[in-house]
């Protein structure tokens, strides 16, 4: 199998402890970043769960920071919840409302001006499922590059598969405009030959778009 050039465009993953109410249950996004570690892509990721939304925002504040954005920088923020329209749900759901959401406002506040050359991965189920001006707000407001995200509910491991070709994709190129526009390309290519673009309904949007 033929190498392709990469570079190290790290991840800065949250995900939440607790995807389904069994303890028993390890439902995780951490292999898929860990066999992308391993490859000849050498991805450098970060992982950390999250149970709460006071971890959630602690984590938030994290990633922003100087030394996760030196090499090896960490551009990619890649969140791991269970979602609705226009949000993020954190834990299994048996926390009251206001404990467990994070809206797309919420994160634009606490994010505000700190994504510049960074992408935001919303892996959580119909949160892009809202007029596309709610989402071009989100990247203004936070200066990101770029963001991914569903607009319906998607099977865990059709997902699983789909953010692992993309995380890799992202390794593939600079990220500029014209880069992430490659990525995007490359991804459709390969989702709409195996069918499964319909079925995840995925959106990829460049900031200035």
């Amino acid at each position: 199998m033929a190498k392709r050039k990469h570079y190290s465009n790290g991840i800065f993953a949250l995900e939440t402890s607790y995807w389904y109410k069994d303890l028993t249950d390890r439902t995780s996004i951490r292999p898929v970043l860990s066999l992308l570690g391993e490859s000849y892509l050498k991805m450098p990721y970060i992982f950390r769960d999250v149970a709460t939304k006071e971890e959630f925002l602690h984590f938030i504040g994290k990633w922003p920071q100087t030394k996760y954005q030196k090499s090896p920088k960490y551009p990619i923020l890649y969140l791991g919840f269970h979602g609705e329209k226009e949000s993020l749900c954190l834990g299994d759901g048996r926390m009251k409302m206001e404990n467990r959401v994070v809206d797309l406002v919420d994160l634009a506040k606490e994010l505000k001006g700190k994504c510049k050359d960074k992408i935001v991965i919303f892996g959580s189920c119909s949160t892009f499922a809202t007029d596309g001006r709610r989402i071009t707000t989100f990247l203004k407001k936070t200066g990101a590059l770029a963001t991914i995200g569903y607009r319906v509910d998607v099977g865990w491991f059709a997902s699983a598969a789909f953010e692992m070709l993309l995380m890799g994709e992202l390794q593939t190129q600079q990220f500029t405009k014209s880069g992430v526009k490659k990525v995007r390309k490359e991804i459709d290519r390969q989702f709409n030959r195996s069918g499964l673009k319909g079925d995840l309904g995925y959106r990829f949007i460049v900031s200035g778009e």
